[in-house]
């Protein structure tokens, strides 16, 4: 028995860890949310820095919240539910 799985679109890229550190949010130029489910294993905003990085951070922390409220959330990246809405 074969099992076939199709994607639109590349590869995402999926937190496993959180950034340790805080990251200025000039740096930062949009978000998405990711759920813990599927192959990414934990709640975490994936942020896009302004030299197209991909960085996770703790939706707990304080940073984040604040970061989420002065950058946009991104629309051509997608999101992946409804965590903060």
């Amino acid at each position: 028995m074969s099992v076939l799985l199709f994607f639109k679109g590349p590869p995402r890229f999926c937190c496993t860890r959180y950034q340790e550190t805080q990251v200025p949010v000039k740096m930062l130029k949009s978000y998405r949310i990711q759920d813990d489910m599927g192959h990414c294993n934990i709640k975490a905003v994936v942020f896009k820095t302004k030299r197209n990085k991909d960085l996770c951070g703790n939706p707990e922390e304080e940073w984040v919240q604040k970061a989420m409220e002065l950058i946009p959330r991104s629309t051509s990246m997608g999101t992946q539910n409804n965590y903060f809405q």
